[in-house]
């Protein structure tokens, strides 16, 4: 009997990583690819390694979505909602309006959200690191900073894979090349 339930506490200890890996690896294959613009940060996490840690422009306060819908039936403080996806004439990811209840289809995101008493609003992507190579990183992060001020017309995008709310960064990318790419063939 008592090997019984330490098997039974095993599996059950064993299944929660196992489904958060699941969830992670089906939204990384299955879900719809957005393009986000991005600004970046390049911190070091001492248990995952080097990353470059990503801003993204639709988190800015207020900005060109300042009238989004539903940002009014938002109480002012900060909540979780859900943020309707859509690409843009310039083939980048915008959200085009804010819920507080659970979509039933898939192009939305669970995001945080500050709304001011004037409705003015911030968000808080679920993902923000993208984690590479520890000798790779740094040279990441500072073509990323530089590449706006170098060549404005090329954009720095993530490419973030969506399924059911969640959110999966899957590339980081200079223009239209993938960021490792761009870093070979750059002098």
């Amino acid at each position: 009997m008592k090997i019984l339930l330490i098997t039974l506490a095993s599996l059950a200890q064993l299944s929660v990583p196992a489904s958060m890996i699941y969830q992670h690896e089906s939204t990384l294959k299955n879900g719809t690819a957005y393009r986000f613009e991005v600004r970046p940060v390049d911190p070091a996490d001492p248990f995952r390694g080097r990353y470059v840690r990503l801003a993204f422009e639709q988190e800015l306060l207020g900005g060109e979505q300042r009238q989004l819908p539903g940002v009014e039936l938002l109480p002012p403080g900060r909540q979780t909602a859900y943020a309707q996806l859509s690409i843009d004439d310039s083939g980048l990811a915008k959200v085009t309006s804010l819920s507080v209840v659970k979509p039933l289809y898939d192009d939305f995101i669970e995001v945080q959200v500050g709304v001011s008493s004037k409705q003015l609003y911030s968000l808080k992507f679920p993902f923000n690191r993208y984690y590479a190579n520890e000798a790779k990183a740094p040279s990441m992060e500072t073509t990323v900073r530089n590449q706006r001020r170098i060549d404005p017309t090329q954009t720095v995008t993530a490419t973030v894979r969506v399924k059911n709310g969640r959110g999966v960064i899957a590339k980081l990318s200079v223009g239209d090349q993938s960021i490792e790419d761009f870093l070979l063939t750059s002098p």
